[in-house]
């Protein structure tokens, strides 16, 4: 069958497509009820696209190649199913997990890269829970201990949601840092004690005087650029936390001295990247507190368009700076 279905062309060259897809017998058809664009979408976009060296890759061999069927946020109903299929049937809500191409009237997918959503769980939030869970798993392994002093660097989608989640696990102090006034006054309202603005102060030397010069217990980057990594490095305690959440497409300079010198405990949380068992185990209990009502994500997804208005929705989640949460509707 045929669908409606986003493309990146190049970079800034977003353009609609109508793509073949076909059910493999591993496969489940997904009917899109709503997808939403990631950071690493909008680095895509900006052609920012990062060389995968390492274990299985060739040397500066690229993750993506033109045109790329953008978009692995979302979710659905389960239309049809392989003949080897057995953990979906017809009438399923799922949520995509590991699937390109889900800015789409449809799109298919292994078994394996899709979940369950689970009961309780809106539709909405459902078709989010890959970025849902990925932030809450974040937070909740980010070693905050009552009483703590934590940092979040960038309060967009993820930092608001890893945000919450540190203060309920009984951060004293919880500072905000960003440079837009908008997700700041999000990020006071749901429970951040201290908001700082990049642009207006130098956030380093806040925190530090916050902490009385000891700097924080831990520290979450959720920006995404250099600047904010080496400011995360500077205003963490000795042996403190440094948790990095973003993926950073692009080669930076870091003080990684520091990293050794004061015997910082670096965590990488990107629960995505676990293996499929993992993250089959992870997923229902990063979701738990959604269901709970304990995390307030309605504040987040603040940008809808139509697929028809795609162009206009990538435009909008690079250059309007109080969207968080830009998602598209089929």
């Amino acid at each position: 069958m045929k669908t409606k279905a986003v493309v990146l062309r190049g970079p800034k060259d977003i353009g609609l497509v109508e793509r073949e897809i076909r059910l493999g017998p591993e496969d489940v058809l997904v009917k899109t009820y709503m997808a939403g664009i990631c950071g690493t979408d909008k680095n895509f976009y900006l052609g920012q696209l990062p060389k995968m060296n390492g274990p299985g890759y060739a040397l500066d061999d690229p993750l993506i190649n033109f045109p790329y069927d953008i978009g692995h946020e979302g979710g659905g109903t389960v239309e049809e199913v392989g003949s080897k299929v057995r953990r979906f049937k017809p009438g399923d809500f799922v949520m995509s997990f590991n699937v390109n191409g889900t800015m789409a009237d449809y799109f298919t997918a292994h078994e394996d890269d899709v979940e369950p959503a689970p009961a309780g769980l809106s539709k909405e939030f459902a078709c989010l829970g890959e970025p849902i869970a990925c932030a809450m798993f974040s937070g909740l392994h980010s070693n905050v201990n009552l009483g703590d002093t934590a940092v979040t660097f960038g309060v967009g989608f993820a930092g608001q949601i890893i945000s919450q989640v540190m203060k309920h696990k009984g951060a004293n102090k919880l500072i905000a840092v960003d440079v837009i006034d908008q997700k700041l006054a999000i990020a006071k309202q749901l429970g951040a004690d201290y908001i700082i603005n990049a642009h207006r102060e130098n956030a380093v030397q806040r925190i530090l005087d916050i902490t009385q010069g000891r700097g924080a217990d831990v520290v979450v980057e959720a920006a995404g650029v250099a600047e904010t990594i080496n400011a995360s490095i500077e205003c963490v305690k000795h042996n403190g936390t440094l948790v990095f959440y973003s993926w950073v497409t692009q080669d930076i300079n870091i003080n990684i001295s520091r990293l050794h010198h004061d015997s910082l405990h670096v965590i990488n949380t990107g629960l995505v990247h676990h293996s499929i068992d993992e993250r089959r185990v992870w997923t229902p209990w990063a979701l738990r507190p959604i269901m709970q009502h304990t995390i307030n994500i309605d504040p987040l997804v603040n940008r809808r368009f139509t697929i028809d208005q795609a162009v206009e929705a990538f435009r909008t989640d690079v250059e309007d700076p109080e969207s968080v949460k830009v998602i598209i509707v089929p």
